[in-house]
């Protein structure tokens, strides 16, 4: 595994929705952190929620901006995702309905491996940014 090329991998599968190889780049008992929005105790649960934005966002897309720093074993980048939201914006503080809006917003993502796979993927990102370009906050 190039540890260089997995943010690209990783981005690729999951813009193109192909769960398989999502599945296939992720430790069974991987964990995922989203800071202070949701955490995942699975590869099955980390996968549920892409699937979800491919239904609930048209032209999803994630994708690398740059590679930051990387060691053998984990890789920490910079990267973008965004769509226009058709659907339900699910979160944990409740659900908002679809506004047609778009939205794009950087993240940094830190991926650490073990045996080639992810075992632990922990992401920030400014959610109020999201709800905000989505129509979800309130204009002051």
């Amino acid at each position: 595994m190039d540890i260089e090329q997995l943010p690209f991998d990783l981005m690729a599968a999951i813009t193109a929705g192909d769960w398989p190889a999502l599945e296939d780049m992720c430790a069974e008992d991987m964990r995922s952190e989203w800071l202070d929005v949701y955490k995942f105790e699975d590869r099955a649960s980390f996968v549920r929620v892409y699937r979800r934005n491919h239904k609930e966002y048209t032209d999803f897309l994630a994708e690398v901006i740059d590679v930051l720093v990387h060691d053998e074993t984990s890789v920490c980048f910079r990267g973008r995702v965004g769509g226009k939201q058709t659907g339900r914006l699910i979160t944990p503080n409740g659900d908002y309905p679809p506004t047609g809006r778009p939205y794009a917003v950087e993240f940094l993502c830190w991926l650490q491996t073990t045996d080639g796979l992810i075992t632990r993927a922990t992401y920030a990102f400014n959610l109020l940014s999201i709800w905000a370009q989505l129509g979800h906050l309130a204009e002051p």
